[in-house]
């Protein structure tokens, strides 16, 4: 598997968690809601993807709708929960797209260094 396969992967299921944090946040104080919660398989003997999305669970119990607890307990940690899922979904797209940058500077290096191979050997 290559660097980029792994990255890509990494940056799919970042942005997976971006979208179900942002979808629990977004419906916090919805009567009924229950939150979603993120499961990712990570499958090192799959060699087409690093991490897999396996599904998105809805009965987090850690995350209710304020009309059914007390808002400074499960209403407040709920909300702290999913801002501290978004930053480090953020962390961990920010960190893959640093892999993807720093492949494509050595692939930019290689190929620079061969040229100038190249460019000594019709040189002579």
């Amino acid at each position: 598997m290559d660097v980029f396969s792994v990255a890509l992967s990494g940056m799919q299921a970042a942005q997976q968690m971006l979208q179900t944090a942002s979808n629990n946040i977004a419906n916090l104080n919805t009567p009924g809601f229950q939150a979603q919660q993120l499961d990712l398989d990570d499958d090192s003997t799959d060699v087409d993807d690093a991490s897999e999305i396996s599904g998105v669970d809805e009965d987090d119990p850690d995350m209710n709708s304020l009309e059914d607890s007390d808002a400074s307990d499960v209403g407040d940690e709920s909300l702290e929960s999913q801002i501290v899922d978004l930053r480090q979904a953020a962390f961990l797209y920010d960190s893959n797209a640093m892999v993807i940058r720093a492949q494509n500077q050595m692939i930019g290096s290689l190929v620079n260094v061969l040229d100038r191979d190249d460019d000594d050997d019709s040189g002579d």
